[in-house]
């Protein structure tokens, strides 16, 4: 019966542990240009939707993964509302005024940037060739010189896309990442999509390892699913010049072959001897989803 007991109250602060890892982003208002003019996201009656659409596309984006709080749209605008009271001129908000929304809100990163938008003219060629061809009398085939069809120009817009977007970490009011992502409005999703995974990876504890097997808790509804691969490391935390900064170590890898809610099981594909070490020496380990 103690065993019971014991097992329920380490299952349920694991899962207390999963339930607060979920990182807090506010998205702010990002500024930009389309064909040269200047305009601003949180001005929602000017601003052209194709500047709205890529800060709607980093929020979802956030939401989808199941991984982070996004704070809601509304609260942002009242506090866009409330600062420009104070200044009377259409401005950027600085990265300090960023850092006091992202408090107001609880936030642990601020995501802003500009984008910038431009027309571009993809021409394409549809007709016969300059020269055509008939028989004589003979039977024999003679080019005529000079008859060519008439060639017609089909000319499509495109709108390319190169949005800049920077993630100011709340606690130091550091700029952590900075980094621009090109292309067309259908390839944006896809490309905000992979920048998020690479800049956010998904960690989640690793429980125990039982033969060649090893327990995750990735939590539920997280997206994972039979077959993805986690790469396994050693956290460890170290002091470099007065600032404590977290060092990973990789031992292995090992891919996901079952589901049971807020765990899922894995068969070990490399390191297997180095990850049961670490973990009988107490050290944390953590799986990062490829």
């Amino acid at each position: 019966m103690k065993k019971v007991i014991l097992m329920a109250l380490c299952l349920s602060f694991v899962c207390s542990v999963i339930a607060q890892d979920k990182l807090t982003v506010a998205v702010s208002s990002f500024s930009g240009t389309v064909d040269g003019r200047r305009y601003y996201s949180r001005n929602v009656s000017n601003a052209p939707t194709m500047i709205q659409s890529v800060q709607d596309d980093i929020e979802k984006s956030f939401v989808k993964t199941r991984r982070f709080v996004v704070v809601d749209r509304s609260k942002m605008s009242t506090w866009y509302e409330e600062k420009s009271r104070q200044n009377t001129s259409d401005f950027d908000f600085s990265d300090r005024d960023l850092v006091e929304q992202g408090k107001n809100f609880g936030a642990d990163y601020i995501v802003t940037g500009s984008v910038n938008v431009e027309a571009q003219e993809i021409v394409g060629r549809v007709g016969a060739s300059a020269s055509q061809t008939q028989r004589n009398t003979s039977g024999r085939s003679s080019s005529i010189a000079g008859v060519a069809a008439n060639v017609a120009r089909n000319v499509e817009t495109q709108e390319r896309i190169e949005a800049i977007i920077k993630i100011i970490k709340v606690e130091t009011g550091e700029i952590v990442v900075s980094e621009t992502i090109k292309g067309t409005r259908n390839q944006m999703e896809k490309r905000i999509d992979d920048f998020i995974d690479k800049n956010f990876p998904f960690s989640v504890p690793v429980i125990e390892v039982v033969g060649n097997d090893i327990t995750l808790a990735p939590g539920a509804d997280t997206g994972v699913k039979k077959g993805d691969t986690f790469t396994i490391f050693r956290i460890m935390t170290v002091e470099v010049q007065g600032r404590n900064m977290t060092r990973q170590t990789e031992l292995g890898s090992a891919t996901v072959t079952l589901l049971e809610g807020d765990f899922c099981t894995c068969k070990i594909q490399k390191g297997a001897n180095e990850i049961k070490q670490q973990l009988t020496e107490g050290i944390t380990l953590t799986a990062i989803k490829k």
